[in-house]
């Protein structure tokens, strides 16, 4: 049970820090660890993190129009924790971004904290217009330091 486990965990991303604050596409990389600082960026953000399905289940393949962020995917025994402070919204821009449960993605778009009363398990931020490729576990060494 242990090596299913141990096979099926991913890289938690909650504590990294930047390397560097922006990138060539002039959107700035914030890591999980500065959501909940007094002093949110504003604008175009980018930000590395896990696909998990919105508020409604999303199957893997399917085109979906929004989906969460998360910086721990969890793993088949125990899922990811829902913490609104650590979530982030994301709608993609016009176009099909195909849903894939826990992979590894990049995302940048307009970073906003989410208005009005928070729901229980309801993302706290939100990506707008928001880009969305596939990233590498070699992404996380490279963009962001322990």
């Amino acid at each position: 049970m242990c090596f299913l486990i141990a096979a099926d965990m991913r890289t938690d991303l909650s504590d990294l820090k930047p390397r560097s604050t922006t990138w060539d596409d002039d959107a700035r990389l914030i890591g999980w660890s500065q959501l909940g600082a007094d002093r949110l960026p504003e604008g175009r953000v980018r930000m590395l993190g896990y696909m998990m399905d919105g508020y409604k289940y999303a199957r893997d393949g399917v085109p979906v129009a929004m989906f969460v962020l998360m910086p721990g995917a969890g793993h088949f025994m125990h899922p990811a924790h829902r913490d609104p402070d650590q979530m982030v919204e994301v709608w993609p821009k016009p176009g099909h971004v195909v849903f894939k449960n826990r992979e590894l993605v990049r995302a940048s778009g307009t970073f906003v904290r989410v208005p009005g009363p928070l729901r229980e398990e309801h993302a706290q931020y939100a990506l707008y217009n928001a880009s969305v490729t596939p990233a590498s576990y070699g992404d996380i060494a490279n963009w962001f330091v322990p």
